[in-house]
């Protein structure tokens, strides 16, 4: 029979590919059912809402193009791989509380409800992240994990939390907004864009392209930053930034500072160092200890209840006061 609802019940074994044609439908989460698709040759998984969804065997289980949607749980053994990247697919946890298997989607979606926590490992993106309903992405409970945007289009996410974060694309961005990263930030290539809200990052930021930031909603802040040869940290808009660490800024990298506040206040004191030529900063605040070590230029500078050491070379163009102390080193101008 080419129609109608064909429900599923108890545990089903397909060993080879599993067809849904004419006008028929699969039911297969209105029972707890475990579907296993277990061949030992390559097998297509096909693109349906699933209850619990086993992979296993020796062999690759490849995506239909659609939505594949997992209302409890998803599982690969035996030597079993999963291609989710190949069609244009996206795997959608759409249960309550579940765990999210650490491999290669093309799009990610976390729908209906409860926190979905993802497993300690590497995941990869293609294409979106979406974050939907009242679930909400658990990133940081099973470290280290690291989520990797690679896709050759643009990528978007949803609001998240991230233990580590990379952007490694050949060509245009991957946007990012009500973000959060435990640790590691890493822009490898390709360009990182916050247009449209908060970014925060605790640990190290390290950019190899570009970390644009276009919007002057929410609040942007950052851990130690490590702008590398060719790197380019950009404000195309003056946004407020407070950074908690370091700045380096490395060969031919570069800072567009734009004209917003940059406030410095690592716990226990920073540096602003790097071997790039120059580094101008529009206005800065420094409100505990840094040393600057290398030639940098400010427009408006303030230093607070703190000491802030040139041992290279400061220029101030425009402004300088607070209530802090500026202390030449031996040899700085």
């Amino acid at each position: 029979d080419v129609s109608g609802v064909k429900t599923f019940t108890g545990a089903t074994n397909v060993a080879g590919n599993l067809t849904i044609s004419g006008s028929a439908t699969a039911d297969a989460t209105t029972n707890s059912t475990t579907i296993t698709y277990n061949g030992s040759t390559a097998q297509n998984v096909a693109a349906m809402n699933y209850h619990s969804l086993t992979l296993t065997n020796a062999s690759t289980k490849t995506f239909a193009t659609g939505s594949t949607g997992i209302a409890s749980t998803f599982s690969i053994t035996g030597g079993a791989t999963a291609d989710a990247t190949a069609n244009t697919t996206t795997i959608d946890y759409n249960g309550a509380a579940q765990s999210v298997l650490a491999l290669n989607y093309r799009n990610l979606t976390l729908s209906n409800s409860g926190i979905k926590t993802l497993e300690t490992g590497s995941t990869g993106l293609t294409g979106n992240l979406s974050v939907t309903g009242t679930a909400s992405l658990d990133a940081t409970t099973s470290f280290p994990t690291t989520v990797s945007f690679t896709g050759t289009a643009i990528q978007t996410s949803s609001a998240a939390a991230f233990y580590n974060l990379t952007v490694f694309k050949a060509s245009n961005t991957a946007s990012f907004n009500d973000v959060t990263v435990a640790n590691n930030f890493t822009v490898t290539a390709g360009i990182a864009l916050v247009d449209a809200a908060s970014f925060a990052v605790t640990g190290p930021t390290s950019i190899s392209e570009e970390l644009r930031i276009t919007t002057t909603t929410g609040t942007k802040s950052f851990g130690d930053i490590v702008v590398n040869n060719s790197g380019l940290l950009n404000l195309t808009v003056a946004e407020d930034v407070t950074v908690n660490g370091d700045l380096q800024v490395d060969g031919t990298g570069s800072v567009t500072s734009n004209t917003g506040l940059w406030t410095f206040q690592a716990s226990g004191g920073g540096t602003i160092s790097g071997s790039a030529a120059a580094l101008t900063i529009s206005n800065a605040e420094f409100t505990t200890n840094y040393a600057v070590n290398r030639v940098v230029t400010f427009a408006g500078l303030t230093v607070t209840g703190a000491t802030l050491t040139n041992n290279s070379t400061v220029t101030v163009n425009t402004s300088f006061g607070g209530t802090g102390t500026f202390a030449q080193g031996n040899g700085s101008t």
